[in-house]
């Protein structure tokens, strides 16, 4: 009986450890991506790679997809989607007619242009320095809020695919096939959600917080200026009092508002 025990008790770890491993190895890709992005200090060319190949497959996706399911173009998606900074109302009107493979291609050639034409009028307009780090915290934000939707995700489907045992499927090969999809979905989400924030979302007007201070003010330190400052304000400080001879019941020349005996006169001999 005991060695029955022991061995369902082993199945449930190993079934455990088994789908764990599959989240893992997304895990050890996202975060690979998101260290070399945070390594790098340009991915400039990254988002503008994002930006071909976003709306290559968007329009690939509302003519040809459409065409082989013998529907007529989705230019109102089209529309909906890149409307106001990627195309303009009557941009597509040559293809209402004539959906062929050369003005789907056309289609995505206005689209691409547009948006270029976009990102560099605000590269401009923000300063190059500005922009890369805003471009940056945007790519690197759309992976962190996207990732936790997509763990959340997956727990959820490793609860639900215990569910195909009683359809005689293997749950674990369902998870795999369904996470993997998932996960191509995310790939997905995260470069529309960069591409669109990067392209319309309003221009910070200084900037960025960099990395190493965000994580300062998370653990409630200073960021690293504030900090130099805060270093050479001890000698200032120590200059004024030399200048000038402090009382021991005297407001302490720090501007604290306390007595410099009970500040940074603490300890001294104040009769010297």
């Amino acid at each position: 009986a005991q060695k029955r025990v022991e061995s369902e008790n082993f199945k449930r770890r190993k079934s455990v450890l088994e789908y764990d491993d599959i989240l893992n190895e997304q895990r050890k890709q996202i975060y690979a991506q998101r260290n070399e992005i945070l390594m790098e200090g340009d991915v400039s060319d990254k988002i503008k790679n994002m930006i071909v190949s976003t709306i290559a497959e968007t329009v690939e996706e509302a003519t040809t997809a459409a065409n082989e399911q013998h529907l007529s173009w989705d230019l109102d998606s089209l529309y909906r989607k890149y409307g106001g900074w990627g195309c303009s109302e009557g941009d597509f009107d040559f293809a209402l007619e004539d959906e062929t493979d050369e003005n789907s291609d056309k289609i995505g050639d206005i689209i691409t242009e547009k948006a270029l034409a976009l990102y560099e009028s605000r590269k401009q307009q923000a300063g190059e320095d500005l922009f890369r780090r805003f471009e940056r915290a945007i790519l690197l934000g759309s992976i962190d809020e996207l990732w936790l939707d997509h763990i959340e995700g997956m727990e959820n489907l490793e609860r639900n695919v215990m569910l195909q045992s009683y359809a005689h499927r293997d749950p674990l090969t369902e998870y795999k096939i369904t996470g993997s999809n998932m996960y191509a979905d995310l790939i997905d989400e995260i470069r529309q959600k960069t591409v669109r924030e990067v392209l319309t979302r309003k221009l910070p007007e200084t900037i960025v917080i960099s990395p190493s201070d965000l994580k300062n003010l998370r653990l409630g330190r200073a960021p690293e200026g504030a900090v130099r400052r805060s270093a050479a304000a001890p000698a200032a400080t120590s200059a004024a009092m030399k200048a000038e001879k402090v009382g021991p019941n005297s407001p302490c020349p720090c501007g604290s508002g306390k007595k410099y005996k009970k500040c940074c006169g603490a300890g001294k001999n104040t009769e010297e």
